[in-house]
This record gives C-alpha cells, structure tokens and sequence, in this order.
C-alpha cells in the first residue's frame, strides 16, 4: 500500500541522491580545473577539427562521438539521434548536445562569460537533428523550423522544441501535439542562461 509518507520518503531520498551528485559533479570538476560550478568550458571541452576525421569542410555537421558529453546537462548526445545538436565555432571546434535547449544556453554562456577567447564566442555553425525525420538527418539552425509542444519530451524528461527541416513537417507535429511552430531565433527568448 502507498502511502504519503511512502511516497514523501522516496521524494527525500531522490532529492538527496540529486544534490549528491551534483556536489560531488561539481567537486570532480574543480579537480579537474573548473574554477566554479559554472566553469562549463573545464568540464566538457570543446572537441577540435580535424580534417581527417571531420572531412574537409570545418562547418559541416560532423558525426558525434559515443563518449562526447554535453556540456550543459552532460549527458551523451549520441544516444539520443533524433534529439542531438551541435554548435561549431569560428576554429572549428565543435560542443554536442543532447537536446536544442542546451545549444541555446550554451550559447548565451558562451556570448557572455568573461575570459573565452572570441573564436570561441561566436557559433559559425549551428546544426541540429531533424526530429520530423526518419533518418534524423542535420539541418541547419536558420533552415530548421521547431515546435513547441508539453507533449513533445525530449532526452531529460521535460518538454523540449523538436526541430523539423520544413515548415510543413512542424506544421504536422505541432497540430499533433498541440504545439506551437517557432523559428531558432524564438528560442533565445524562450530559454534564458
């Protein structure tokens, strides 16, 4: 039988679990060199270009890692395909995320902390996965049209906007899961750093 207290206890119990690990998350990454919770660079460094194995192209979508980690939230984007993005910057390194809200704040992070070289401030491509597709194939942030829906969860459990390569595919989503179609920009004003 569940009871409230049953149900309070295991509340407590995951609450700590969570504030554990983000203790001790935060004490490894001081280790490792971050100088504060917020060091995002130390944590999960950007993955540089190499043309042998990115291709020729610097700006192209390249393929993400198994082991790479986004550095927001620092889940693997690779286990998530349809949901993934990526932010390459004006020297070719490239940061993954697992889902388009993490680039988004990622980003603002990045336009505004002091002490990051500007090559490393500004995005020269944004790319993200096509949700709307069966292949899940990239599209440029600029192309790609999003919809907004609590309906649509994304990798960390919460609602998360889905990115479509045609307005018509985010038409059809959104009028499926009661949604709302927004273009990259609309973003930035919907998730603040």
């Amino acid at each position: 039988m569940i009871t409230l207290a049953s149900v309070v206890s295991a509340a407590a119990a995951g609450l700590w679990a969570y504030h554990f690990q983000a203790e001790r998350a935060t004490q490894k990454a001081e280790e490792e060199g971050a100088h504060c919770e917020t060091d995002l660079e130390a944590r999960t460094p950007p993955r540089p270009y190499d043309p042998e194995r990115d291709g020729p192209n610097p700006l192209a979508p390249r393929s993400i890692p198994d082991e790479a980690r986004c550095p927001i939230c620092g889940m693997y984007p690779a286990r998530y395909p349809r949901w993934a993005a990526q932010r390459i910057d004006s020297a070719g390194r490239v940061d993954f995320y697992d889902a388009p809200r993490d680039l988004v704040i990622h980003d603002q992070w990045l336009r505004q902390e002091k002490g990051i070289a500007e090559d490393r401030r500004v995005a020269a491509a944004i790319w993200l996965r096509d949700y709307c597709s069966e292949t899940a194939s990239w599209v440029a942030a600029d192309a790609a049209w999003f919809v907004w829906s609590p309906k649509i969860i994304g990798p960390m459990g919460r609602p998360e906007p889905a990115a479509c390569a045609t307005e018509q595919a985010a038409r059809t989503l959104a009028e499926a899961n009661s949604g709302e179609v927004l273009r990259f920009a609309d973003l930035y004003s919907r998730f603040r750093w």
